[in-house]
């Protein structure tokens, strides 16, 4: 019956969801990637943060709806529902993030392309997570907050203590930074987790 529900969900989804602040994102993120095709490999680096930020960016938008009266009226939990519009964020973010890899990726190790791809998780994580919170406060267009905020925040890692950077360019750090990284994804899916729950269960 559930599954049934969710087919229907989805189908209704596809008109509803915004998928075109993660078209945008991904567009502009590309430009940053392909800005130098000589490009060593801290510029790869940084390039590849620049587009998970951007598709980060992009994907809390998956939380807005233009009809959420008409979603929040099927009769599905609240994690389900959640669930469904994290997929789509991840649909729309995976060709980006593929193609970006396929250009900056050849100036970086195989270790280099899996922590980046760790900081892309812990930014998606932490965007959908904080769009979950606002939507739950009842905010109708949650990514319009959500996207800033999670800028401002990005911005605000550089402002780490080196013991606690997150960002770094020596390889040699990479492993305990991104341990870190590790970290925050964890902890930003559970509290997507515990957002995507209904309302009665949590008390």
């Amino acid at each position: 019956m559930r599954a049934h529900q969710a087919r229907e969900l989805a189908g209704l989804a596809r008109g509803l969801l915004r998928w075109q602040p993660a078209a945008g994102a991904a567009v502009l993120g590309m430009a940053v990637v392909l800005r130098a095709p000589d490009q060593i490999w801290k510029e790869a680096v940084w390039s590849l943060r620049v587009m998970a930020l951007l598709l980060a960016l992009g994907a809390v938008f998956a939380l807005d709806d233009a009809a959420a009266d008409v979603v929040a009226a099927v009769p599905l939990p609240l994690s389900w529902r959640t669930g469904l519009r994290v997929a789509a964020a991840l649909l729309w973010t995976l060709p980006g993030w593929t193609a970006a890899l396929l250009v900056a990726g050849p100036y970086l190790s195989g270790e280099g392309v899996l922590w980046s791809t760790l900081e892309l998780a812990a930014l998606l994580a932490c965007g959908v997570a904080l769009a979950a919170f606002l939507a739950g406060r009842g905010v109708a267009e949650p990514g319009v907050l959500a996207a800033p905020g999670l800028a401002v925040c990005w911005l605000g890692l550089y402002a780490q203590p080196a013991p606690l950077a997150l960002f770094t360019l020596r390889e040699q750090d990479w492993l305990a930074a991104h341990l870190r990284w590790a970290v925050v994804l964890g902890l930003a899916l559970a509290a997507l987790v515990a957002l995507s729950r209904d309302p009665a269960l949590r008390r």
